[in-house]
């Protein structure tokens, strides 16, 4: 599945809200993430690009994509959750949200 890089941007931002979700960042997740990276080749110098993406634009661009990729979205962002062997309860919010807001104002 073929990505513009501000769809990768905006993936990567998702995840890393999920991830500060429950103010602990487990190596699992980190390693869930560099995997994501590599697998979407996105360079190190995104980074600095996810940084000063805003968590609006991530959810506006997501909305955005076909049904396939917000699909795709949604199944990392699960695995993701998961990669750490315990989904609690504030990753469980963040997570929902975000597929909720995606879903709900989809233009």
């Amino acid at each position: 599945m073929n990505f513009s890089n501000n769809e990768k941007i905006a993936m990567v931002k998702a995840m890393d809200l999920l991830i500060k979700a429950d103010d602990e960042i487990h190596e699992k997740e980190m390693d869930f993430l560099e995997g994501i990276l590599q697998f979407m080749e996105i360079e190190s110098g995104y980074m600095e690009k996810i940084d000063e993406f805003t968590q609006e634009e991530a959810i506006a661009t997501i909305q955005q994509l076909d049904q396939a990729k917000i699909d795709y979205v949604h199944n990392v962002l699960d695995a993701l959750a998961a990669a750490d062997s315990k989904i609690n309860e504030s990753e469980t919010k963040v997570l929902e949200g975000i597929k909720k807001f995606i879903s709900t104002h989809r233009s």
